[in-house]
């Protein structure tokens, strides 16, 4: 017996890359699976590919965004197998650029598949757990959501995504419905752009591990037997399965009486020099103590 028989799914953005993985992990632990990809012709492919294995899937090209669409998305599970038991919010694109420089349609392209696309196939899959009294949802985030380099768009989007995985989390387990969320490091087309950079996950492996690697703990947090996890992201990368902590926070400086901007500049610098928080994917050691300056010239306008 597969460790996700008898369930039913719908993957977005399943093409290619993560998605395919996950379709061919969920399928062979026995789940039916909606292959989602706004490229039919790869959607179809990876539900040919599940069906020669003898497993049991369906292509769907709708697009997450906007909502009306992802509606279908998750109607087909329905349509097709009965009901949608499990949903893997994976869509994702990348139109990087510094924030300098983005345009407004670079910007929303990508929330709008990630922030918009995660919450809409959200909605309409939470809405048909609640009144079948069970589900679960993952989500997708990255460790971009720390800050990372040209990706304004992406890395706001996959923090919001973690933020929705909290809040959902705080208001679905009444209605018997699980949500958690990876943050898988595997190398696929959409991260073949993205420099390799040295191992930080204390696992002594691989800083980048196989989307296959990624989709097996994704069929185990689908599963029953991960029913006592809720509300958490999970790292994956190279060896390690990590928590992600929430953001929470640290040194503070209290006055008795509340705060002037006097005594804030007498005791801002005593208490925080030296131990500002190092930010951005990797936390390099903070590089700014003798000030924020422009070490080359200003682009000029055009």
């Amino acid at each position: 017996m597969g460790l996700l028989d008898g369930k039913n799914a719908v993957i977005t953005g399943s093409g290619r890359g993560l998605g395919r993985a996950y379709a061919l992990a969920f399928t062979a632990a026995g789940a039916k699976v909606v292959v989602n990809d706004v490229d039919k012709e790869e959607a179809e492919s990876v539900a040919a590919e599940i069906k020669a294995a003898g497993g049991a899937a369906v292509a769907n090209g709708d697009s997450v965004f906007p909502y009306d669409s992802a509606g279908k998305i998750i109607q087909a599970c329905v349509d097709s197998f009965g009901s949608i038991d499990i949903l893997i919010n994976n869509a994702g694109n990348l139109r990087d650029r510094t924030a300098l420089n983005m345009t407004v349609e670079e910007f929303d392209d990508v929330t709008n598949v990630h922030i918009k696309g995660t919450f809409y196939c959200g909605q309409h899959a939470m809405r048909l757990m609640r009144d079948q009294g069970h589900g679960v949802i993952l989500n997708v985030t990255s460790g971009a959501h720390h800050g990372n380099f040209g990706q304004t768009n992406y890395a706001g989007s996959k923090g919001a995504i973690a933020s929705m995985t909290y809040t959902w989390a705080l208001e679905l387990p009444s209605r018997g419905i699980r949500v958690n969320c990876l943050a898988p490091a595997a190398q696929t087309r959409m991260s073949g752009s993205i420099p390799e950079r040295p191992d930080r996950t204390g696992s002594g492996g691989p800083a980048i591990n196989s989307a296959d690697m990624a989709a097996q703990a994704a069929v185990f947090l689908a599963s029953d037997e991960a029913d006592w996890v809720h509300g958490q992201v999970f790292r994956m990368a190279g060896e390690s399965i990590a928590i992600m902590e929430q953001p929470k926070y640290g040194l503070s400086m209290v006055m008795p009486g509340g705060w002037t901007v006097d005594k804030i500049r007498e005791q801002f610098r005593q208490v925080f020099f030296g131990r500002l928080e190092p930010y951005g994917l990797g936390k390099p050691p903070y590089a700014w103590y003798e000030g924020v300056k422009a070490v080359e010239p200003p682009e000029k306008k055009r």
